[in-house]
């Protein structure tokens, strides 16, 4: 590898992740899956931004508080039509 030019690593590291990235998937996501966005758009962001290790890190970060926020919701929901068929 030290006897590549850089600008063919480049070319060979870009035609890879190319090969990674689906339009159809991310359009599929992005119509039906709503609170899936803001995990993508984020993990997407900082990988790209600071590095591979930390946008996982955030990643996982963000689809948990995202999980979270979502239990949370369904269960006042659930409560509030508990109280209403009393």
């Amino acid at each position: 590898l030290a006897n590549i030019p850089k600008a063919v690593l480049g070319a060979i590291i870009m035609t890879a992740v190319l090969g990674l990235i689906s339009v159809s998937d991310a359009k599929r996501i992005f119509t039906t899956e709503k609170s899936d966005i803001p995990v993508y758009t984020i993990t997407f962001l900082v990988t790209l931004l600071v590095g591979i290790k930390e946008g996982l890190i955030v990643g996982v970060l963000v689809n948990w508080g995202v999980n979270r926020i979502q239990r949370t919701e369904k269960e006042v929901v659930e409560v509030d039509l508990l109280r209403g068929e009393g």
